[in-house]
């Protein structure tokens, strides 16, 4: 190419009648690279060429000069521009793709790249141009890593399409220890002078000391959300016991600090795990959905085993996660959920993406899986007590109050909903009859069969209790007249075809009933019961065993 070159310039010059000058590399038969600057003047007679007189020398010291000169300024422009760049951004990610940007914007780049410890060795990696002809792997081969770490930098030529290329590998170092590295390729131009070493040294330091500073500053300020999301998480199921409030606290903290597409709180249910709370967004609630703890199952390993689990590939790792339902986890995390050491469930994230939790977001479930687990058994303590208050304590229906505490918050649901909604009452025929014959503890077992019968024909979502006496009421969520009188003569069926016998005695089971709907926004629980007891008087007068 220098030689065309030479032609091409002495052509150029005769055609226009004038000398001149020009500069071009050449080699010597050695091998060394000379650059050589040929002045070039005409002889003329006249306006008439009648030869030419030429001359060399060498300026390959010059060149070089001018080519260190030039180095050295640009490399002090790209420091200057480093310091600008890195003070605006604020996590590594960023930072890191704009010094290589900026990098590749340099004269005679061919490609660049730094890759640096983030939280895993190595797990950051930014890149810009062809990366393909870097001569070294400094991630993957421990010997390059041992030379750079003693060395600093490293340095290699290379040719590539038979261009000259120079490598150069700096070290990104903290506290003596190699944690990345900035990697180049450009245009050999000249040799490297100590200055241009220095400089490059320099360039380590500031993208080093750049990287590290915002590192510390994202951990801080990582380690602070997640502080402060375990404070306020801590703080809301201390002062409220309600298991449900307690399950939004720990899920609304979790995706503070973690990126998770759903979560699940999931509990110990006999020999399977049931999710009672968490967060699905975009999807059908998974609430009250059971899973079985087999042998290879997430609820096995994390639930029944105390494992902690960080499955980067959820669906190599488990085959539950092929499933139709479960087909968007990709990634997915479990921590046991333990109580003096003996697991009660376990507290679940997953993502879509693959490989989208760190380890830090595995600290973070752990510390809100063991406020959770406190926050949880709390709640069910709480639950028990509460539960006891408002039981029946000889049927285990609900009792009194526990029939208006529920009950008027389904009918405050109903008004807000605009749903329909029914009540059933009903008391023993003849019961009274039925105590002084059998005594109390003969009557006692009939309201409890009574109880067990009507339990077993219920919904899960009705609410049943006892009223006082052998009177029942049974509230029907989400239920129209029609349905409400059907669920009555059920009811009253079942107590007429079962067979009840105390000591052998058989005995005949009957009641009066009396149904009522919610009528509008004005109407009340108390209300509907009065129009339910009267309903249940003219039953009784009719004769009983009636629905009215």
């Amino acid at each position: 190419r220098d030689v065309e070159r030479v032609i091409e310039e002495s052509k150029k010059l005769a055609t226009e009648k004038k000398n001149g000058s020009f500069r071009y590399r050449t080699k010597t038969k050695s091998g060394r690279v000379l650059w050589m600057e040929t002045g070039v003047s005409p002889i003329l007679k006249g306006n008439e060429i009648e030869g030419w007189t030429m001359s060399s020398r060498d300026v390959t010291s010059e060149m070089k000069l001018q080519a260190e000169l030039r180095t050295r300024d640009s490399m002090m422009v790209f420091m200057n521009d480093l310091y600008v760049l890195v003070l605006s951004g604020d996590n590594l990610q960023e930072a890191a793709s704009k010094i290589v940007n900026r990098a590749y914007e340099e004269k005679g780049i061919v490609g660049c790249r730094i890759v640096f410890s983030e939280e895993d060795r190595f797990d950051l990696e930014v890149s810009r141009g062809n990366t393909e002809i870097f001569p070294i792997d400094v991630k993957g081969d421990p010997e390059v890593l041992s030379k750079l770490s003693s060395n600093h930098i490293l340095l290699e030529n290379i040719v590539d399409d038979g261009i000259e290329l120079r490598y150069v590998c700096i070290a990104l170092e903290s506290n003596n220890e190699v944690i990345g590295a900035f990697e180049s390729v450009a245009e050999r131009v000249t040799g490297l002078t100590e200055e241009s070493m220095d400089l490059y040294r320099l360039i380590g330091t500031t993208i080093s000391f750049s990287l590290n500073n915002i590192k510390n500053f994202v951990t801080t300020k990582r380690n602070h959300i997640t502080s402060e999301s375990l404070r306020k998480a801590t703080e809301a199921i201390t002062k409220d016991l309600d298991m449900n409030t307690v399950i939004e606290s720990i899920v609304g903290g979790l995706r503070q600090v973690i990126p998770f597409y759903s979560a699940a709180v999931e509990l110990i249910d006999g020999d399977q795990l049931l999710i009672v709370g968490g967060s699905w967004p975009g999807r059908d609630s998974f609430l009250g959905t059971r899973f079985t703890m087999e042998i290879g199952s997430p609820g096995y390993d994390v639930a029944k085993k105390k494992r902690i689990v960080l499955a980067e590939y959820a669906q190599k790792r488990y085959h539950q996660f092929n499933r139709p339902d479960f087909a968007f986890i990709k990634s997915w995390m479990g921590v046991p959920l333990l109580i003096e050491d003996e697991p009660i469930g376990m507290i679940a994230v997953d993502s879509e993406i693959e490989r989208a939790f760190r380890k830090r977001h595995l600290e973070a479930l752990k510390a809100f899986a063991d406020i959770a687990a406190i926050g949880i058994n709390n709640a069910r303590l709480h639950e028990e007590v509460r539960d006891l208050s408002i039981r029946d304590y000889l049927t285990g229906v609900y009792n009194r109050r526990g029939l208006f505490e529920l009950g008027e918050r389904e009918i405050e649901k109903a008004k807000r909903y605009g749903t329909k909604m029914g009540l059933i009452m009903f008391d023993l025929d003849n019961f009274k009859k039925l105590n002084d014959r059998l005594g109390h503890l003969g009557g006692d077992f009939v309201l409890k069969r009574v109880a067990q019968i009507c339990c077993k024909i219920l919904r899960a979502a009705d609410i049943f209790g006892r009223y006082g006496g052998d009177e029942f009421i049974v509230i029907l969520p989400m239920t129209d007249p029609r349905r409400t009188e059907e669920a009555a003569f059920r009811i009253c069926r079942a107590f007429r075809e079962t067979d009840i016998e105390y000591n052998g005695i058989p005995l005949e089971v009957s009641a009066s009933f009396g149904i009522a709907s919610l009528m509008g926004q004005e109407d009340e629980l108390e209300e509907m019961i009065k129009r339910a007891d009267k309903n249940l008087y003219v039953s009784k007068s009719s004769g009983g065993d009636k629905v009215t």
